[in-house]
């Protein structure tokens, strides 16, 4: 194994927090007496579980060791109590070997190893799996691209309530990925994604109540959602709002929101507004220029998430 490998691992998967840790503080402290005590008895129920052939305890002391608090860090003994826990079909536990192989963290990448293991997790529902194999089948990478596959697995995380699938589901209808293009059905997993806070899926429902693609032009709830990404700060949704303001679009015209959500907009590189701006400024009273420019200024985001 290579040096800190599984603990990188850990990391990516998210799942340092499953070793009792009794805070964040015990990173950077020492830890009490009472800590340590107790953690020497649940290290010893783990590994009494784990010699025992307990999946649950070889997952849980595979996590000890590859995070090392408290125990000296050994990647060969936390990758072993892994790869127990999976044959036995612990799903995060196949997930954390599959993403080993993928990585090449576990010797030699190995694509083939990676994609079986990731499946067998998926097959039990774990949500890592299920976006990672999701995201492979869609990409053509590590596995041959099947978009049929893709769309199954994202219509599961998606109907699980998970912002992720119901986004990627969302964009699979807009844009006809392996299904016949539907935007309604589009805009019904947008909205289920805008609702729990994600810009991106905000910025694509606004832009179909803009256009009444799969469902009625709505110029008002087109706002509505174009406003909430761009209080979060996106880029995108910040240039559209600025140039619904300066066009007057469903609202009146207002050259000093016009330029606010424009400056804000060009605060990021990929948004070239210099000539909007120079126009604004060219419009705009110089009082009015400053209270536009003010709250650019005070502007803080509003995130959803």
């Amino acid at each position: 194994m290579r040096a800190a490998g599984i603990c990188q691992l850990l990391c990516l998967l998210g799942v340092l927090t499953s070793v009792p840790t009794g805070g964040h503080a015990d990173f950077v402290s020492t830890p009490s007496e009472a800590e340590r005590e107790a953690f020497a008895s649940t290290l010893l129920e783990w590994r009494v579980g784990a010699a025992a052939g307990d999946p649950e305890a070889q997952w849980q002391l595979g996590n000890t060791y590859a995070v090392g608090i408290w125990v000296s860090r050994d990647n060969d003994e936390a990758y072993r109590w892994y790869r127990l826990a999976a044959e036995q079909g612990q799903a995060d536990a196949q997930y954390a070997v599959g993403m080993g192989y993928a990585a090449g963290l576990v010797g030699l990448r190995n694509d083939s190893e990676a994609a079986r293991w990731v499946s067998l997790a998926a097959d039990q529902g774990h949500l890592g799996a299920q976006v990672m194999l999701a995201e492979w089948y869609t990409s053509g990478q590590r596995i041959p691209r099947n978009y049929p596959e893709a769309y199954r697995l994202y219509q599961a995380i998606a109907e699980s309530g998970h912002w992720f699938g119901e986004y990627q589901l969302a964009q699979i209808y807009a844009e006809g990925r392996g299904v016949p293009q539907d935007h309604a059905k589009a805009a019904r997993w947008y909205r289920a994604a805008a609702e729990q806070g994600i810009p991106d899926a905000q910025l694509a429902l606004a832009e179909l109540y803009a256009n009444g693609q799969g469902v009625p032009r709505d110029g008002q709830e087109s706002l509505h959602w174009f406003r909430r990404a761009a209080r979060q700060n996106h880029a995108l949704a910040q240039a559209r709002l600025g140039a619904i303001y300066e066009q007057g679009i469903d609202v009146p015209a207002n050259l000093i929101l016009a330029y606010k959500w424009t400056a804000l907009a060009a605060r990021h590189p990929a948004i070239d507004a210099c000539e909007i701006l120079v126009w604004l400024e060219s419009r705009l009273r110089p009082e009015e220029l400053v209270q536009a420019k003010v709250m650019v200024a005070q502007f803080e985001p509003d995130w959803e998430i």
